[in-house]
Order: C-alpha cells, then structure tokens, then sequence
C-alpha cells in the first residue's frame, strides 16, 4: 500500500487473514471491519503503523513489529492450558479485550496473553470456569496475564477449616497433655 487506506465492508462481515500484513508505506493503514487473524503470523506496522478496529486473535500467536493499534476490541480463545491465543506489542488506548473459548479451568493455569501491556484497555468477558474456580486478573492491564484460583469463598473456607483442625489438635495435645 502506498498512500494511506482503509480497509472496510459492510457491519458484522470480517476479514480473515492467513498470513502476515505488513506496512511498507510511510502512511497508517486502517482496518475498520473486524480482523480475524487466520494463522500465527507477524504484522508489521512499520514506522507509519496498522490500526485495527477489532482483531480476532484467536488461538494463534500474532508477533508485531512496528506500531500496532487496537481501537475497539481485541479478542482471544482459549481453549486449553497449551491452546490459547497470544499478541505482541500493542497499544490497546481504549479498547475491550475479550476472552472466549471452551476453557472451563483448572486451579493454576497461568495464561500470558501479551508481550507489552494493557494499561489503557478494558477487560471484558471471560468463559466460564468450573465451580469453585474464579479470574485473578490483577495483573491483566499491565502485564496480559490471567490466572485461574479458587474462588474467595472457596478459598476461605479452606482456610477456616485448616484453623479449626490446627486449634482442634492444639486443644488436643494442651488438654490431653493435662489429663494424664
């Protein structure tokens, strides 16, 4: 592309791309339908830059070079502890990251959606995980990565049954002890 262009059609159709997109233009160019990233692949933004509107990242593992924009939304699957969608360096200045998939968890599975971060974006939905299990995502907007753990009520529960067993057998051994 030589001179600066938008990429367009009609609401709801998107593009599926297979392969790399590269700028080699001293002008951004614009995708203003929604981009499903067909295949691991790099998108080169140059020193002009690629802005997408939405991008599908999908399962597949989007490497950038150059400047890169996301303005709207930027999506991910998950589908597995070794399937799951990932992007490199991105500037996300107000845009919706939203996560899908069949995940339904497992306490632990640590994901790493991204190599720079998402300070500006807003995280929206997330699957489902089983019982029991929740999203830590205190870490998401600045360093892409989402955990599974266990839910807080969960959680502390676990922990007051592991303090009732401690004071039980603490009662145990001073009461026992004084018995004898």
């Amino acid at each position: 592309m030589t001179a600066a262009s938008t990429v367009q059609a009609g609401s709801g159709e998107i593009l599926t791309v297979n392969g790399a997109i590269s700028n080699l233009s001293s002008f951004n160019q614009d995708f203003t339908l929604s981009v499903d990233s067909g295949a691991n692949a790099t998108y080169a933004g140059g020193s002009a830059g690629l802005t997408f509107s939405q991008l599908i990242v999908g399962s597949d593992d989007i490497n950038t070079t150059g400047l890169v924009d996301i303005s709207a939304g930027l999506t991910f699957t998950i589908n597995s502890l070794s399937s799951y969608g990932q992007i490199g360096s991105v500037d996300v200045a107000g845009a919706t990251i939203n996560i899908g998939g069949g995940y339904t968890g497992h306490y632990g599975d640590t994901f790493d959606l991204t190599s720079g971060n998402f300070a500006s974006a807003t995280l929206g939905s997330l699957p489902t995980l089983s019982a029991g299990l929740s999203w830590d995502t205190s870490d998401f907007l600045t360093d892409g990565v989402i955990e599974v753990v266990p839910e807080p009520s969960f959680f502390a529960l676990l922990t007051m049954g592991l303090g009732f067993l401690a004071i039980g057998a603490l009662a145990k051994k001073r009461f026992g002890a004084s018995l004898r």
